[in-house]
C-alpha cells in the first residue's frame, strides 16, 4: 500500500490545533514543573524538620505508652488486693484448699514419718 503523498485537510489542521494548543500551554506545563522541582527542593531543606518532628512524635507516644502500663500495673496490683480481701473470692477459695491440703500433708507426716510422701 503506498501512503497518500499529501496529508488531508483535517490532519494538517489537527496538527496545527494541537502544536497551537502545545505552545500555548507551554509557560503553564513549565511553572508547573517549576513548582515541582522546587517543591521536591523543599522537602529535601525540610527532610530533617520532619525526621525531628517524627522522632519527637515517638517519644511522646513511648511516654504515654509507659505511662499506660504503670496506670494498668497498678489497677492490677488494686484487684490482686480486692480479691486477696473478699472472703468468697476464688483466690481465697484457692488458698483456704491449698492450706487444707498441706495440714493434710502435715498430719499423715506425723501420723505415718516413715512414710514419704
Amino acid at each position: 500500500m503506498n501512503a497518500p503523498a499529501t496529508i488531508s485537510a483535517k490532519t494538517q489542521f489537527a496538527v496545527e490545533a494541537t502544536s497551537t494548543a502545545m505552545d500555548a500551554a507551554r509557560p503553564y506545563i513549565d511553572s508547573v514543573m517549576l513548582i515541582l522541582s522546587n517543591g521536591y527542593s523543599i522537602i529535601q531543606d525540610l527532610m530533617p524538620l520532619f525526621v525531628l518532628l517524627l522522632f519527637l512524635m515517638m517519644l511522646r507516644w513511648n511516654r504515654q505508652f509507659r505511662e499506660l502500663s504503670r496506670r494498668q500495673e497498678q489497677q492490677t496490683r488494686v484487684l490482686v488486693k480486692l480479691l486477696n480481701l473478699h472472703p468468697d473470692s476464688d483466690y481465697q477459695k484457692f488458698l483456704r484448699i491449698a492450706e487444707q491440703r498441706a495440714d493434710e500433708r502435715e498430719a499423715r507426716r506425723q501420723k505415718h514419718p516413715h512414710l514419704l510422701s
